[in-house]
């Protein structure tokens, strides 16, 4: 992934399927989200214009649903 990171958070995900991913602040705001296309077993999310912090990081596949803690320094 790295964690903590300064500027792309890669994702690898362990199955395919049409979902989407939000990155909230510890507040629950949604900073970012983009939904995720069925066959990718990968992919980056820039946060080079998100500030420095501590994000939770939701990934929803198939009505699975993921969440891991993201941590952006620079």
């Amino acid at each position: 992934f790295p964690n903590p990171t300064s500027s792309t958070i890669t994702v690898e995900l362990p199955y395919t399927g049409n979902g989407n991913y939000y990155l909230t602040d510890i507040s629950g705001k949604v900073i970012q989200q983009n939904s995720i296309e069925n066959n990718v077993n990968s992919f980056n999310i820039d946060v080079n214009d998100i500030a420095n912090g501590t994000y939770l990081l939701a990934i929803e596949i198939n009505g699975n649903v993921s969440t891991s803690k993201v941590v952006i320094v620079r």
